[in-house]
């Protein structure tokens, strides 16, 4: 005799109590508001910023991660946002970019390397065309 489905839900797929829902999502915020206040501080540390600037700086990033996470959460339309309960936060990509354009490393490089700046071309010697040959001429 075949066994009939259960029709309770998976594990996975139950509702905690809201007491635990409560703290597991007061937990999710903190853990996203730190990484997300990380980044502007490693900016601002790197580009040498006041303290005024560095506000400004997390109050921006907070700002959008507020607005992505609300278009993302809710949707607009059909196509724009994945309609789930997620929380957008900043990434580390632009950090170094920043650093280094800021703190002045572009400027120590060597003139030709430089954008703008004449890059003069050098002859290469070519292999010779002679087959089983690896000489330069």
């Amino acid at each position: 005799m075949a066994s009939s489905p259960s029709s309770a839900p998976h594990p996975v797929d139950q509702v905690p109590p809201f007491g635990k829902l409560t703290i597991l999502g007061i937990q999710h915020v903190l853990a996203f508001y730190a990484g997300a206040v990380v980044v502007p501080l490693v900016i601002a540390s790197g580009l040498g910023l006041d303290n005024h600037t560095l506000v400004h700086l997390i109050n921006a990033d907070l700002l959008t991660c507020g607005i992505a996470t609300i278009i993302q959460s809710a949707g607009i339309g059909r196509f724009i946002g994945v309609k789930l309960p997620l929380i957008q936060g900043v990434t580390f990509t632009a950090v170094s970019p920043h650093c280094d354009r800021r703190s002045g490393y572009a400027s120590r490089r060597r003139p030709e390397d430089r954008p703008g700046h004449h890059v003069r071309l050098h002859h290469r010697r070519r292999p010779s065309r002679l087959p089983g040959r690896t000489l330069l001429r």
